[in-house]
C-alpha cells in the first residue's frame, strides 16, 4: 500500500490517478479514474501531442508494469526466501528433535547400564555378604560347639576334682573330728582325774585337820569354820589351777556377729578369774583367759563359717555350748593359717595387679582394716582383703592367722597368690629353728573358706633350713604352701 500512495501522487498532476494494490494472492490491481480524457480529441490537439501523450502513457503503464513486475519478484523471493527460512527451521527443528531423542535415547541407555552395573554389583555384593555371613554363623558354631566341648571337658573335670576334693574334705574332717573327739576325752578324762586327785586331797587334809581340832582342847568354832579356807589356798592357789568340778555356775555367754565374718564372743564368770578357756571351733582348739573380773571378750573369725560348732572347755572340766549367730557371708572368702608351735608365721597375699612389698600386698606389717578395704572395692570395683586376725605367737593355745578377701560384685573372676613366712626364723636361720631344731620344721594347717560357703583343709609343713645361710626371697616366703584364693562369681 506504501507503493500505491506514492505512485498516485505522482500522476495527479498529469490529470490521472492511477491505484495499485496487492492482492491477497500476490497479485496487482491497478485502478485508475481520469479526471480527464485519457486520449485528447485529435480535434483539439495535434497528433504529435496526442501520440506524445500516448506514449507517455504507455511508458508509464510499462514502468509500473515492470515495477509491479519486479515488486511481484521480490514478493516472490521473499516468500521463496520466508518459504526457504521455515523450511530450513523446520530442517533445524527436525534435526535438533532428532539429535534430541538420539541424546534421550543414549542417557536412558546409559542409565539403564549404569542401573544394570549397579543392580549386577548389589548382587554380588550380597552373595558376597551371604556367602561371609555363611561361613561367619560356621565359624561361630564351631567355636560354640568347641567351647561347649571345653566347658563340658572342664565341667567334668571339676566335678570329678570337686567330689576328689569333697571326699578329702569329709575325710580330714572325720579324722580331725576324730582325733578332737579323742584328745577331748582325754582332757576331759585327764581332768576330771586330776579334779579327783585334788578332791581327795583336800579331803585327807581337811580330815587330818579336823582330827587336829578334835584333838585340841576347847576348840572354838570360828576356827573350825575358817578351816577349808585355810586348806583350799594351798591346793588351788594358782590362777590356772583347775577348781574342783560344779564349784561354778555355767558362765553367762553372748556372742554378736561383727562386720567381715566375725563374731564377737563375751563370757562372764567372775568365780574362773583369770583361768583359761578353751574354745572348740569346729575341730580346731583356741585358748582365751578370763581377766581378773572373770570376763573373756574375744573377736573370733569364722572361717569355719557361722554353722560350724562353737563349745567352751572350763578348768573344772565343764563344757558349755554358744550358739553363733548367723551370718551371710557371700562377699568374702577367708584362708585360715592355724599352727601349734610357740613360732610367728605370717600370712601374706598378693592381690591381683599388686606386687610384693607394693600396692595389693596384704600382710600384718601393711595395717589395713574392713572400712579400708571396703572404701577402696568401692573405688576400684575390685576386690580387696586384709590381715582381719593377727598372732604372734607368744599365747597358749592354737595360733591362728586369718586372711579376708571382699568381693566386688563388678569383678567376675580374680586370684591371690599366698605366701607364708617363718616371720620368727628371719631371713638368717639360727638356733633351735634351722638344722635339726626342735623349732626348725613347723607343720601347719590351712582352711578356705569361699564366698559360696565351700571348705577345704589341707595340712603342710615349713620345712628346715641350713643355720647361718642367708634365705632367697622364694626360700623365705613360700609359695604353694597355701593354696592361692582362686574365684569366679
Amino acid at each position: 500500500m506504501p507503493f500505491a500512495r506514492s505512485f498516485a501522487a505522482r500522476f495527479r498532476a498529469g490529470a490521472i490517478l492511477v491505484a495499485v494494490a496487492v492482492t491477497a494472492g500476490g497479485g496487482f490491481v491497478i485502478a485508475q479514474q481520469a479526471n480527464g480524457p485519457l486520449f485528447y480529441d485529435q480535434r483539439r490537439l495535434p497528433d504529435m501531442e496526442v501520440e506524445r501523450r500516448n506514449q507517455e502513457v504507455l511508458g508509464e503503464q510499462r514502468r509500473i508494469a515492470e515495477e509491479k513486475r519486479r515488486d511481484a519478484e521480490a514478493l516472490a523471493r521473499k516468500q521463496a526466501e520466508d518459504a526457504r527460512q521455515a523450511q530450513e527451521e523446520k530442517r533445524m527443528s527436525l534435526e535438533a528433535d532428532t539429535k534430541r531423542k538420539a541424546d534421550e535415547e543414549k542417557r536412558v541407555a546409559a542409565e539403564a547400564e549404569s542401573k544394570r552395573k549397579a543392580d549386577e554389583e548389589q548382587r554380588v555384593a550380597a552373595e558376597a555378604e551371604s556367602k561371609r555371613k555363611a561361613d561367619e554363623e560356621k565359624r561361630v558354631a564351631a567355636e560354640v560347639e568347641s567351647k561347649r566341648k571345653a566347658d563340658e571337658e572342664k565341667r567334668v573335670a571339676a566335678e570329678a576334682e570337686s567330689k576328689r576334693k569333697a571326699d578329702d574334705e569329709k575325710r580330714v574332717a572325720a579324722e580331725a573330728e576324730s582325733k578332737r573327739k579323742a584328745d577331748e576325752e582325754m582332757r576331759i578324762a585327764a581332768t576330771a582325774e586330776a579334779a579327783k586327785q585334788q578332791a581327795a586331797e583336800a579331803a585327807k587334809v581337811q580330815a587330818a585337820e579336823a582330827a587336829k581340832s578334835q584333838a585340841a582342847a576347847a576348840p572354838k568354832p570360828q576356827v573350825a569354820a575358817l578351816v577349808p579356807a585355810v586348806v583350799a589356798p594351798a591346793v588351788v592357789a594358782p590362777p590356772t589351777a583347775v577348781a574342783p568340778a560344779g564349784t561354778c555356775e555355767p558362765a553367762k555367754v553372748s556372742a554378736k556377729a561383727l562386720p567381715g565374718g566375725l563374731a564377737q564372743i563375751i563370757i562372764e564368770s567372775p568365780c574362773r578369774r583369770s583361768q583359761t578357756v578353751a574354745v572348740h571351733y569346729g575341730a580346731f582348739d583356741l585358748a582365751r583367759k578370763f581377766g581378773a573380773s572373770g570376763q573373756a571378750s574375744f573377736a573370733l573369725d569364722l572361717f569355719l563359717g557361722p554353722k560350724a560348732s562353737l563349745q567352751l572347755g572350763f578348768a573344772d572340766g565343764s563344757t558349755q555350748p554358744v550358739q553363733l549367730p548367723d551370718q551371710d557371708l557371700s562377699t568374702v572368702s577367708k584362708i585360715a593359717l592355724i599352727w601349734q608351735a610357740p613360732v610367728d608365721l605370717d600370712l601374706h597375699a598378693i592381690e591381683s595387679g599388686g606386687a610384693f612389698g607394693k600396692a595389693g600386698h596384704r600382710w600384718q606389717g601393711a595395717a589395713s582394716s574392713l572400712d579400708a578395704t571396703n572404701a577402696e572395692v568401692a573405688a576400684t570395683g575390685h576386690g580387696a582383703g586384709y590381715i582381719s586376725t593377727t598372732d604372734d605367737g607368744t599365747h597358749d593355745g592354737s595360733r591362728i592367722e586369718v586372711y579376708t578377701f571382699v568381693h566386688s560384685p563388678e569383678q567376675d573372676s580374680g586370684a591371690v597368690t599366698m605366701l607364708i613366712d617363718y616371720a620368727s626364723r628371719g631371713a638368717t636361720p639360727s638356733g633351735d629353728k634351722c638344722g635339726t631344731g626342735a623349732l626348725a620344721e613347723i607343720p601347719f594347717d590351712v582352711v578356705v573358706l569361699d564366698h559360696k560357703g565351700k571348705i577345704r583343709t589341707e595340712s603342710s609343713l615349713i620345712p628346715a633350713q641350713p643355720c647361718g645361710v642367708p634365705l632367697t626371697q622364694p626360700v623365705r616366703y613360700l609359695r604353694g604352701a597355701v593354696p592361692d584364693l582362686r574365684f569366679r562369681n
